[in-house]
Order: structure tokens, then C-alpha cells, then sequence
């Protein structure tokens, strides 16, 4: 039965019973005294049966439990109280209490606990440890060095320390009381210190240090220390199975409290190497002998790794005070900075080294000295909370005695004040040094309220300082100070926790399974990724600094939108990245790190300053929605840069948006100087792989402060490209992920400075950037309200780094001079980036470009220019003079400063195209031109593009090692155009199959959708001319509009920009042989449109009856031909209606007509939606070229002849194998011998493991990793109830050992090695290499290559390899003309007549 609500009048001063009746008691309940008891002698005594038997029941007094007194209590008591006996729970209730309440419980199974669940009954002072009197026991035990012995103190002692020495314990199970007060310990010159050789278990008792939780223990020293590990006596001090001493607390009361001390100041001035003065901005009450540590000042170079890291922060002992000067005993190895405050849109920062206060004068330390090694890295560690989540060794006895976890049975309460924890913690474990499991404080809230760490000091702490697992919330974390941590300083797993004012200067990382830290390995491993505050979302962060680390200020996944957000005063300088942002931040196996699924997310808060990297960044964040606000970042490399991921596969569908509101970022503090040393450095990733970076790198200035960097878009692809793995190979700033469709950025008041264009080092710093390693496309940013301060240099606020024209002083591998957008050079051709000219920014109100209307800015020297595309060239030449693309627009203006255009008064939107062909991921169709224009082209096959504005686009880059080698990419493409326009699509291959088409970034134009939208023209050639292309607008299939010459002929229209999406015409009209084959369609906002071409029956014949009286009556003739062949009229459609010839004199004859219609597929047995459309061959099409074959004479009224029916099926065409030009391979078939299916992920581990421990043993070869192995392309068939299958073996590698390895394989292979499991059997190999290209041309001979379909934008494939074709003429001088109409005739015709 459930009680939820009663209420009661009582009368006051009487004695009240509460009977349940047949309903069993809560175990929980509490009654809430309204009106509240106004005067000292209004009282209740409350009586509550209990009709079952209960283990025990506790009666709270505002939600907290008391201890119970020794007899039934009576309306004559002057203080609150209860007692229970005989089931009856006797409660005394008067002022102040406003609630009284009960917690019943019965035993688990496992059995009831020994002892009372309650802190020990405890009412009388400490007696003190040398009188036998004051043990139960009536002994008291050894407690020196000699004589020490495992100790119990039972619940019913209460002890106080009460000489100053050393207390030598072995165990020591509390489960009474310890107090150190400062009545026995007033000297200060006096220490008390405990020295626990094991564990110090506290089951339901009581430590406490000091008078009281108001009263600070301040008399002398109180010392706490877990002894040193001996390995030659590891059975007298260590506690097995972990081998480290511990200091557990199951249940009970932790009450220390230690003088308090100021804890941190920063420095007013510089302190130089060298020096022993420290001149601090405000008065401290340290004392001679503190240990005090200075922060790091110095920013190191972007992506230094751990290793190559010079950690500056350092530690010293103060020798002598004198006012605001602290004079240290050892000397300042490094400099450390010193400032007055600095002020930066309008609020002021401290940016000064952080001086910290490590000494305490009570102290939990292991004993060794600082310098000393830990052997094997044991140390010890602070378990507050009894779960196999910490450690097996809560109960006494076997492993599996763990005690319970806490609850209303058992409580714990911890107050630590002004400690000292030194030399704390195990190198390399995963829990963490003071590590806090399932905290039970507070009854209302079931939680750790009430709970508190502050003021304390953390050194040498050799894991984790901090740990609050994700079974304690609203603890308090506050005022500590960490420093030299070999790990997080603040972990926070669970919620509802506080964590204000700490402070966290030098966290270095030492997890034993990472090589170095912020290394993302296989994004398994999340504890590799170090940094001060690893802070799960739901907690209040305010006023901590991360000062001075290898690893992050701040890891957080974010905070849910519509919640406050509880980060505020935050400040992480001197870091790696100052916030980082990431999805599961913690390990959720051995953390149950909780993985909260938050589409809509916000971080901010936080002052991010001097850090190496970045200042805010975000990686691979999986949310729909990312708001960073109220930020600042000052001088980091970069001060603020997302990376955004959707993680399934993209089909467009979802939008992804970052919002960057309500921040400031500055460039440099006022008067700092630039660094040569901090630059963007071209790196070596196994994406953009050393001849990539060598070839490839932007020949202009280096890139210095910037101040916003592009948001990058990615989403999940499939098993092999996901994320990027993490420095050095693995850069997440080339994402190995591929851009999304729907990904947006806004920045919304933002406040700029400082930024000073071109700085004194020759660095570009600039307020907005680029992506400079970003191969994929860049997607859409738009600001407003943007504010600038006074010291932005020219061009300090944006500079683009495009792609055009000679790479100054690079060449290729045979000397020939490198070009940009070159896609004629055999090299390179396949691998130019599509970002770099594609940066559109939208100043929706001119805030940022300071023109106060809607302004474009634009990278692309081409879509902001008129000329037509006969002045440019495939091999990038003409584009040396950006002026080759013609005229600005009138509404364009070059901002030579920014090195892009300001545009105004054009109202911009993007088209997103991929392809989802079969060979979609195995063939190039760029590069693809997107232009004003009708679709046409001129005699030499290229578009004319009438209305200039050129958009050429090559698509994203291959990701990762597999499909650097073997061509395989993403066929996603994005143009920018002008809402309201015809536009030419040109792909200068052969279109493909099956393509989808979106409209995004239209929303920022405040135009209605439905006045948006935009018409292109797309000329279809190659295998599949002649299919019909079928348009499906959000996956239904359309009316087919089809003719031959103008739409108007047929009683139709050309689309137009506001028609429904779906709406076309597909002009297939022939005129002098060479045939239009444009398709014209509308795209608009919320709407796909889909082109699938689809098989056809194409029929020709000739009809007695002259040209115009066909024309006439062509629809009589469609209905007879729908008759005879028994289908729907709506299917046909004519190809070709033209005056017949006579085959023998080749003349017109004037009484025939030549004719050629098309029979579509009939709905019934089409694909529909996200399906892919039907390749083979429909029962339904064979059986209408049947019929029609069987046409002799007639169809209907009408003569006929010549009748000649056939089935035009899409052609895909694949091979087995496709690899990279140059590239040697292998051809294997293989057998299975025990009838098991081929299994590629054993092939590639069996590969690896002989390449790597055999092959490599060779001379000259080196070692290499298993993700640089790639057996691919595997086409596993049956045949003799075996499975076999055909793979391609590489070792990936730029530099072309790959090869050597690979002939050394074939070698091993065709002598007999057994490289792959004995049941697999390799019945032949084949070694090949992948040629692309062969040299043409000789003497007066001149060869042109006419390409028809292009791999890899020019990497061009022949047929026999992939769907291919490369047409080559030669040609001798006097036959230009011909050859020039030659090539016309063949562009514009069907491949297949050729």
C-alpha cells in the first residue's frame, strides 16, 4: 500500500499514537508541523507502532538521524529525542524542529550488520588512549614502533589522543571514536601523528580533529600517514589484494578541521629565473616554512605533445616574509610572469602567476619525501564509501566481505577543512586518491549534502586528486588547492555536486596504458585525455582555475539547454585547451561514467587564456545544438573552435547548429609581444600524409592568434571512418569523419580585439578563420550584433586562405610545377581540398563587416565574378590572375586585406548534392561546375555558363588509410548560389546514377520559404544516356515530364525557382545529331528532390505518314502503341520525331517519319524513397520489348516498319580491385578448407601480425601498426561449398616502402609461408601495380585526353579497372578543325555511340 499525504489537527502539549491500521509502516516517513511551534514549552511526544518486526528504526529531526536515547522519552525533556522498543517508536518533538520523521529498515539478505548502523553513542568527552579505563577491553594497546598491533575501538570507546608522539598502528578499525583536541596538543611546536602500516577503517565511527565542526584543531601538528610501502615485508604493511595502504571510511563521521590559510595570490611583478622573491598582489598569512608553488607563465608551441612538454611550475619553501615579498630558500628555475590586472571588455583579470599555499597544520600524507620513487608507484589511497566500485577490502576477511554501500542503514558525514593530503595516491590507477563511492550525509535528499572538502591542499597527488563517483551528489568541493597532480585534480562523476574556488596548477597524466597524454585511442581509452576538472554535466562550477597543464583546464560534455547554466568565474590558462568539450568524458565501465544523451547542450562561464591549443573547444560532439556562451579567450593559439559530429549516417535529414553568443575574445593581452614560435604548423597526419603536407601546405603567412576558427561538421560514415584518433598522426583538426549535410554556425554579440592582422613575426592574427587543414567543405557561419574594440589591426578581422593560381616553389615527384585545382595533373589531381575556396560568412545586419546591411563574405574568386568558363582551364593555369574569371559584380567588392569579397545585396543559399550510385564510392564524377547558365555546353565539352559566377567544386578528401588506398570517398558536394536563378550543373564526368539534392542556409535571409528556391540544368551523357531519369520529391516518385525540343510543344512548362519541388522537364531533343539531354528541375527549402535513372524499352520505327502529320496526331498513336503493348499511355514518351530516310540514298523522304519512344517502368515495380533504383532488368520491361519486337506492320491505324525494341538497363560498373595510382598490390584467392565464412577482420589480423613480426624483421624494414594494413576490397563468392574471396593487400604508407613490403609478402606467399590460419588456403596470388596513366606522344604527334569519366577528380581510371573511359586522339597540326568537331560530336552523344 502507498501513503502519500495525510494531514491531522493535534493539540499541543499532549501525547499523540499513530496506528497504521492494517497497512504495514513506511520505511520512510516524516510529518511537517504547520503552523511551526512558536515557544520553548510547546511540545508533541509522538507515538508510532510498528505491527512488523524491523531490524532498526531511526527517528529524524528535519531530515537528520540522532542517536537514540537510553530510555523512552517524556513531554518533561527539553531537547528533541526519541527511542524505540517493543515496536514503538517514542518521539519528542518542540522548537526549532519543523519536521519529525522515521527511517525503518530490515536486514538485506546478506544478513544484518554487527554493529549499530548509527555513529556511535557517543554523549560524554574522549577518554584519554593511555588509561586502560578508557578501553572497553580494559588494556591498552601497543601503539608504538616495537609493540603496534591491529586495533579495534569499538562503538562503545571514545578516545582521545592525548600525548604528542607517534601512535604506531597496523590496522585500525574505527568503529568508536578518536579525537585530537587542542586541549591535550596546545603547543604548536608539538606534533601528533598516527602511522598506519595498513588501513585505517572507519565503520560507523567517528575521527575527528579538533573541539568541533565550529572550532579549528589549532594547538600543534596533527599528522595522518599511510606508511611506505616494504617489499621485503609486504605481509606486515600492506593490505592485499591491491597492494597499497588505504584509508576507508564505510560509515561514520570524518570531522577535521585545521587552521586555516590564505590559498592563493598571484604575482604583482615578474619573477625571473634565478630570483628568490616573490611579490604577491595582496596580503597572505603564510609563515616561514610553508611550501608555496608558482604557476607556468610561459605558453608552449600548438600540439606540443606530453613528452616534449617543458613543465615550468615549481614548488618552494618560504625562508622569509616581509610585507608583500616573499623570500623563498631555493632559487626560481623559471621565469614567471607577473602583471597588474589587465582589463578587457571591460571586466578585469589577474593574469599574474598564481602563487598557491600547499602547507597545512594537519596533515594526511604516505611518507615519502618529495624526489623519492614510489616503487612500483604504490601509494595510498582515501576511500570514502564501502563498494566493489573501490575497493574489496571494506570488511574484514575474504575479498568477498566488501560491506554494504551507505544509505539510511548506514550514513556517513564528512567534514575536511584546511588539510594537507601529501604524497596521496597510486601512479597510474584508475580510482582516484581521495576518491568519494555512494556518500549518504543528508536523509531528504539521499544524498552527500552536508558534506564538504575545502580549504584543503593537495601535493604530489600521484592519481586523480579528487574523485566523486557517480553515486555521490551535492557535496561540496571547494577553496582546495592542487598541485603536481598525476591526473585529473577534480573528477565529478555524479550530480548536484558544488565545486567552487579551487585551484589546480601542473596536471600531467601517468594512466600506464597511455604512451603520452591527449592521446584519443580508439576513443576507448577516455582517461588518456587528462586535464584539472573532468566534470560531468548537472554540477555547479564557478570560480576554479586550471592552471598550467599538458592536458585540459576543463572536460565537460556540456549542460542540458533550458537549465541554468551553473558555470560562471571560471579561468584556465597555461593548459592545452582551456575547456574542452566531448562527449563521454569518462570511462563508463570502470567510472559508471554516467553518458547523458543530450541533443541540445551548452558550456560557458569560463575565462580561457595563454593556452597552448585552444581556448573553448569542442570534439566530435554528438548534439543537434551547441551554445557556447558568456566565454572569453585571450591569447590562446586559437580561442575558440568546435568540431561537431552526427553520430549515425548522415542522410541529411537532421541540422546540426553551434551558437557562439554573449562572449568576448581577444588576440593578445594588452603589450604582449608575438612568438615565431606560435604559429600553425603544417603537420603530417595519415590523412593529409607527408608528400600531402610537403606538396600541398598554404604557401602564405603562418597563422598566428585566431580568434574564432570554423566550425567543422562531420558525421558517422561507417565501421572504418568514425573519428579521428588523436594527435600526431590523427590531427582533429583534419577530421577523419566526413562533413554533414545540415551543420550551421552562428555567432551572435561577440566582442573582438586585439587582433592585429599581420603581427611583427610575419603571422596572420585574425578575429575569424578558416579551418586551415579542413579538406571537406566549409559550411555555413553567420554573425550579428558583433562589436569591435579599438585595437584591430588591418585586416584583423578575417583572412581567407584560398586556393588559386602556382604553389610558389613546389613541384611534384617528376619536377613538373604544382598548381592549384590543377585536376589534370596525374599526381595530385585527386586530392585538392574543396574548403579553402568556399568560406562563406553571412553578416546578416553588417556588424562584422562594419557596412550595417546584410553582407557576404567570400573566398571564391570565382562565384563573385562574370566570366563565361571558356576562360578558364582544367589544370588551374589561368587562375595565377584571379581577373581570368572575368568582372566583379557590381554588388562585390575585393577586400584585399581579408584576401575575399564583400558582397551585398544578393541573397545566397547553398545546394548540397551526393550521389548514392553504386559506384558512388568507387568513382569520381568531378570536378563539378555549378554556374549561371542553361546547361549547355560549348564545342570542346565544357559549359558555357552564360551568367559567370562559377562555383567549382572537387568534393571532400578520402578518410583514413583504407580509402587514401583505394579511392574511396564520400560523393558529397556543396555549391553556393543565388536564391531565385537558373543555374548549369556540369559534372566533367559522367553524372551519376542516382543523385540527392538539398537547400540549406537559406534561413538567415528572413525570406519566407516559400519565395526560395533556385532551377538547375543537368546535361546527362555516358553509359546511361538514354535511361529515363525518374524525379522523386521527398521520396515520391513524380510524373515523368519528358520531350524533345520546348516544353511548350507538349503542353508543358519550364521550372521555375518558386515551383513545387519535384516540378521538371527533361528535354531530350536531338538536333543535328547531337542531343540536348538537359534535365531541369526546382530545388526548394524542406524538401529533397531525388534523380534516379532508371532501365527503359527504347523502340524505334518508322511511320508512313509525313512529319507534320505525325506530329498531329501523336497522341492517337501513343494510345494505339499503349494498346498493343498493354500499358498505361502515361508510361511513353518520344525520344525522336523526325522526317524518315531512305537507308539507300540516305535522302529525306517526305512521306515517313522516323520516331523513337521510351517505355518507363511502371510504378508497381519502382523503388521509392531512400531505396536504390532497379539495376537489373524488370519482368515487366522485357515483356514490353517483347511485344514491341513483335510489331510487324502496323500499331493501330498507323503503318509501321523497321520496328526495333531493346531494354536500356543502368550500368554500374565495379571491379575488385581499386587502388591509388603507383600503388603495388596483391590478388589473392583464398579457400576455406573447414567450411566457414571468409572473415575479412581475421584476414587483416593475420596480415598484420606476419607483415609486422616476420616482414619487417628483414633488413630495412621498419615496424609498422595495425592500422596501417589494409586487406580491402574483398569480393567473397561460393563455389564448391567453399567460400573464396579476391583482396588487395597494402601497407599504406606515402613514402612507397608500402611496395617494398608488398613484393616482399608475394615473395613469402608464392614460396609457401603459411601466412593466414591453417584452414585458409591460398590457391593463387597475383602481384600487380596500379598504373593510371601511360606517356602519348611523340615527334609532331600531339595527344589530348578527353575524358569522359574521372576518378578521383583527375585521377583517371581506365575501363578495364572501373567505370572509366579516357578517349585519346592523335592528332597532326592540319587536322585541328576536324578533330575539333569530332570531339564536339562525341561529347554530346551517348557514351555508348562512341
Amino acid at each position: 500500500m502507498c501513503i502519500r499525504d495525510s494531514s491531522m489537527i493535534i493539540p499541543m502539549n499532549r501525547e499523540l499514537t499513530i496506528d497504521f491500521n492494517h497497512a504495514e509502516n513506511p520505511d520512510t516517513w516524516a510529518w511537517t508541523l504547520s503552523p511551526r511551534f512558536s515557544k520553548p514549552t510547546e511540545k508533541l511526544l509522538i507515538n508510532t507502532l510498528y505491527k512488523e518486526t524491523r531490524y532498526s528504526v531511526n527517528a529524524t529531526f528535519d531530515g537528520k538521524i540522532t542517536n537514540m536515547l537510553s530510555a523512552r522519552p517524556t513531554l518533561m525533556d527539553t531537547t528533541p529525542g526519541y527511542y524505540f522498543g517493543d515496536r514503538v517508536l517514542t518521539s519528542v518533538v518542540m522548537q526549532p524542529v519543523k519536521s519529525v520523521g522515521s527511517i525503518a529498515a530490515t536486514c538485506p539478505a546478506a544478513g544484518c550488520p554487527i554493529e549499530p548502523p548509527s555513529p556511535a553513542a557517543l554523549g560524554g568527552p574522549c577518554k584519554p588512549w593511555n588509561l586502560a579505563s578508557s578501553w572497553t577491553s580494559g588494556v591498552v594497546p601497543g601503539s608504538t614502533q616495537a609493540t603496534m598491533e591491529d586495533i579495534n575501538i569499538p562503538f562503545t570507546d571514545s578516545i582521545c589522543l592525548n600525548e604528542p608522539r607517534d601512535y604506531y598502528v597496523q590496522n585500525l578499525l574505527l568503529e568508536g571514536k578518536i579525537e585530537v583536541n587542542n586541549t591535550f596538543c596546545a603547543n604548536s611546536n608539538s606534533k601528533i601523528r598516527i602511522i598506519v602500516m595498513k588501513k585505517l577503517h572507519i565503520r560507523g565511527g567517528i575521527l575527528q580533529v579538533g573541539n568541533s565542526s565550529a572550532e579549528a584543531f589549532t594547538g600543534c601538528g596533527f599528522e595522518l600517514v599511510l606508511a611506505q610501502t616494504d617489499f621485503a615485508d609486504m605481509d606486515s604493511n600492506t593490505v592485499r589484494p591491491w597492494n597499497a595502504r588505504t584509508l576507508i571510511m564505510e560509515s561514520g563521521i570524518i570531522e577535521v578541521k585545521g587552521a586555516p590559510k590564505t590559498t592563493m595570490a598571484t604575482l604583482a611583478q615578474t619573477a625571473v629565473a634565478g630570483s628568490k622573491t616573490l611579490t604577491l598582489d595582496r596580503a597572505v598569512n603564510w609563515v616561514v616554512g610553508d611550501t608555496v608553488a608558482v604557476s607556468m607563465t610561459r605558453r608552449e608551441k600548438i600540439f606540443t605533445k606530453s613528452t616534449q612538454r617543458v613543465e615550468e611550475s615549481e614548488d618552494h619553501v618560504i625562508a622569509a616574509i616581509n610585507g608583500l615579498t616573499i623570500t623563498l630558500e631555493t632559487a626560481l628555475t623559471y621565469t614567471h610572469d607577473g602583471a597588474a590586472a589587465s582589463t578587457f571588455n571591460g571586466r578585469t583579470y589577474s593574469i599574474g602567476a598564481e602563487v598557491i599555499c600547499l602547507s597545512r597544520n594537519i596533515k594526511f600524507g604516505g611518507g615519502h619525501k618529495k624526489g623519492d620513487v614510489l616503487p612500483f608507484g604504490q601509494g595510498w589511497n582515501f576511500a570514502i564509501g564501502c563498494t566493489s566500485g573501490i575497493y574489496a577490502g571494506c570488511a574484514e576477511g575474504a575479498n568477498s566481505l566488501v560491506g554494504w554501500p551507505m544509505g539510511t542503514l548506514k550514513t556517513g558525514t564528512v567534514h575536511i577543512e584546511n588539510v594537507a593530503f601529501d604524497d596521496i595516491g597510486q601512479e597510474g590507477a584508475v580510482h582516484g586518491a581521495l576518491e568519494v563511492d555512494g556518500l549518504f550525509t543528508d536523509l531528504v535528499t539521499a544524498s552527500a549534502k552536508g558534506s564538504f572538502v575545502r580549504g584543503c591542499a593537495f601535493n604530489r597527488a600521484r592519481n586523480d586528486a579528487i574523485s566523486i563517483r557517480s553515486t555521490t551528489a551535492r557535496m561540496e568541493i571547494s577553496n582546495n588547492v592542487i598541485f603536481n597532480v598525476g591526473g585529473d585534480g577534480v573528477r565529478v562523476a555524479g550530480n548536484n555536486n558544488n565545486i567552487d574556488g579551487n585551484i589546480v596548477v601542473r596536471h600531467d597524466f601517468l594512466r600506464p596504458s597511455c604512451d603520452f597524454n591527449y592521446k584519443f585511442i580508439d576513443f576507448t581509452n577516455l582517461d588518456c585525455v587528462g586535464g584539472a576538472f573532468r566534470i560531468a554535466s548537472g554540477n555547479t562550477v564557478n570560480n576554479n582555475i586550471a592552471s598550467s597543464g599538458e592536458g585540459a583546464g576543463f572536460l565537460s560534455e556540456g549542460e542540458a539547454c533550458g537549465m541554468p547554466l551553473r558555470w560562471a568565474n571560471n579561468t584556465a590558462h597555461h593548459n592545452r585547451d582551456g575547456f574542452l568539450i566531448r562527449d563521454n568524458i569518462g570511462e563508463p565501465v570502470r567510472w559508471l561514467w554516467p553518458t547523458p544523451s543530450l541533443s541540445c547542450r551548452q558550456v560557458g562561464g569560463v575565462l580561457a587564456h595563454s593556452n597552448s591549443d585552444h581556448g573553448i573547444v569542442g570534439f566530435y560532439v554528438a548534439a543537434k545544438e551547441m551554445t557556447i556562451t558568456d566565454v572569453t579567450a585571450i591569447s590562446n593559439h586559437i580561442g575558440i573552435a568546435m568540431l561537431m559530429y552526427e553520430d549515425a549516417v548522415d542522410v541529411g535529414e537532421n541540422q546540426i547548429e553551434v551558437i557562439i553568443q554573449n562572449s568576448a575574445v581577444g588576440g593578445y593581452w594588452t603589450g604582449e609581444a608575438c612568438n615565431v614560435e606560435h604559429a600553425y604548423p603544417a603537420r603530417e597526419t595519415m590523412v593529409s600524409s607527408a608528400e600531402i603536407v610537403d606538396k600541398l601546405v598554404v604557401a602564405k603567412a603562418a597563422a598566428g592568434h585566431v580568434g574564432i576558427m570554423e566550425t567543422v561538421f562531420t558525421h558517422y560514415r561507417n565501421a572504418n571512418v568514425k573519428k579521428t584518433k588523436g594527435e600526431h598522426k590523427f590531427m582533429w583538426v583534419e577530421a577523419d569523419s566526413y562533413a554533414n549535410v545540415k551543420g550551421r554556425a552562428r555567432i551572435d554579440n561577440v566582442f573582438f580585439d586585439n587582433f592585429r592582422g599581420t603581427n611583427g613575426c610575419g603571422q596572420k592574427e585574425v578575429a575569424f578563420s578558416q579551418n586551415f587543414v579542413s579538406n571537406d567543405t566549409f559550411h555555413h557561419h553567420t554573425f550579428a550584433n558583433i562589436h569591435w574594440g579599438s585595437s584591430i589591426g588591418d585586416g584583423g578581422e578575417f583572412f581567407a586562405w584560398n586556393t588559386y593560381g602556382d604553389i610558389k616553389g613546389r613541384t611534384h615527384h617528376e619536377g613538373k610545377q604544382l598548381t592549384w585545382l590543377n585536376f589534370d595533373d596525374e599526381k595530385f589531381g585527386a586530392y585538392w581540398p574543396d574548403a579553402p575556396n568556399k568560406v562563406w560568412l553571412a553578416d546578416t545586419d553588417g556588424s562584422f563587416s562594419r557596412t550595417n546591411k546584410l553582407t557576404h563574405i567570400l573566398s571564391s574568386q570565382t562565384l563573385t565574378r562574370l566570366g563565361t568558363f571558356d576562360r578558364l582551364s582544367w589544370d588551374g593555369s589561368e587562375l595565377n590572375s584571379v581577373n581570368a574569371a572575368g568582372d566583379l559584380r557590381t554588388e562585390c567588392t575585393f577586400e584585399s586585406k581579408w584576401n575575399a569579397h564583400k558582397c551585398t545585396d544578393i541573397k545566397y543559399i547553398s545546394v548540397s548534392m551526393e550521389s548514392y550510385a553504386d559506384d558512388a564510392l568507387t568513382r569520381r564524377p568531378g570536378p563539378i561546375v555549378m554556374c549561371k547558365g542553361d546547361g549547355m555546353i560549348n564545342e570542346a565539352g565544357r559549359p558555357l555558363c552564360q551568367g559567370g559566377e562559377i562555383d567549382i567544386v572537387s568534393g571532400p578528401y578520402m578518410k583514413g588509410k583504407v580509402e587514401r588506398a583505394t579511392l574511396d570517398r564520400l560523393p558529397r558536394f556543396r555549391f553556393n548560389v543565388e536564391a531565385g536563378h537558373n543555374y548549369t550543373l556540369y559534372f566533367r564526368g559522367q553524372p551519376p546514377t542516382w543523385l540527392k539534392f538539398w537547400l540549406t542556409n537559406y534561413e538567415y535571409t528572413g525570406m519566407s520559404p516559400a519565395d526560395i528556391g533556385v532551377v538547375l540544368h543537368l546535361r546527362y551523357f555516358g553509359l546511361n544516356a538514354k535511361c529515363r531519369s525518374a524525379v522523386y520529391a521527398n521520396g515520391v516518385r513524380q510524373h515523368s515530364d519528358v520531350g524533345i525540343g520546348s516544353p511548350y510543344q507538349w503542353g508543358l512548362t519550364y521550372p521555375m525557382p518558386t515551383d513545387a519541388v519535384g516540378k521538371h522537364y527533361h528535354d531530350k531533343a536531338i538536333n543535328n545529331g547531337i542531343e540536348r539531354n538537359i534535365m531541369i528541375f526546382t530545388l526548394r527549402p524542406v524538401s529533397t528532390l531525388e534523380l534516379k535513372q532508371e532501365p527503359i524499352v527504347f523502340i524505334t520505327m518508322d511511320v508512313s505518314m509525313n512529319e507534320d502529320d505525325f506530329f498531329n496526331q501523336k497522341d492517337t498513336f501513343v494510345a494505339a502503341m499503349a494498346n498493343v503493348l498493354g500499358i498505361d499511355p502515361a508510361r511513353i514518351r518520344f525520344a525522336k520525331i523526325v522526317a524518315g530516310t531512305s537507308s539507300s540514298a540516305r535522302r529525306l523522304t517526305a512521306d515517313t517519319t522516323s520516331i523513337a519512344v521510351e517505355v518507363e517502368a511502371s510504378n508497381a515495380t519502382m523503388s521509392a524513397g531512400a531505396s536504390r533504383p532497379v539495376n537489373s532488368l524488370s519482368t515487366d520491361l522485357k515483356t514490353v520489348a517483347t511485344k514491341a519486337n513483335a510489331i510487324t506492320t502496323s500499331v493501330g491505324s498507323f503503318t509501321v516498319s523497321g520496328v526495333s525494341a531493346s531494354v536500356q538497363d543502368v550500368k554500374a560498373e565495379t571491379k575488385d580491385i581499386v587502388v591509388s595510382n603507383d600503388f603495388d598490390y596483391l590478388i589473392v584467392n583464398v579457400s576455406r578448407t573447414d567450411g566457414g565464412l571468409y572473415d575479412n577482420n581475421e584476414i587483416n589480423e593475420a596480415l598484420f601480425n606476419y607483415t609486422n613480426n616476420v616482414i619487417r624483421n628483414e633488413v630495412g624494414f621498419r615496424a609498422i601498426t595495425d592500422d596501417e594494413v589494409a586487406a580491402t576490397n574483398v569480393a567473397p563468392y561460393w563455389s564448391d561449398n567453399k567460400t573464396r574471396a579476391v583482396w588487395g593487400y597494402f601497407i599504406f604508407e606515402a613514402d612507397r616502402t608500402s611496395n617494398r613490403f608488398v613484393a616482399r609478402l608475394y615473395e613469402h606467399i608464392k614460396s609457401g609461408h603459411q601466412i593466414l590460419p591453417s584452414y585458409y588456403i591460398i590457391t593463387d596470388v597475383e602481384f600487380k601495380r596500379q598504373v593510371y596513366f601511360t606517356a602519348e606522344g611523340a615527334d609532331d604527334l600531339q595527344t589530348i585526353f578527353i575524358v569522359i569519366i574521372v576518378i578521383g577528380v583527375v585521377l583517371l581510371v581506365g575501363a578495364a579497372v572501373i567505370t572509366a573511359a579516357v578517349v585519346i586522339y592523335r592528332r597532326r597540326a592540319a587536322q585541328k578543325r576536324t578533330i575539333r568537331k569530332e570531339i564536339y560530336e562525341k561529347h554530346n552523344s551517348p557514351m555508348d555511340e562512341i
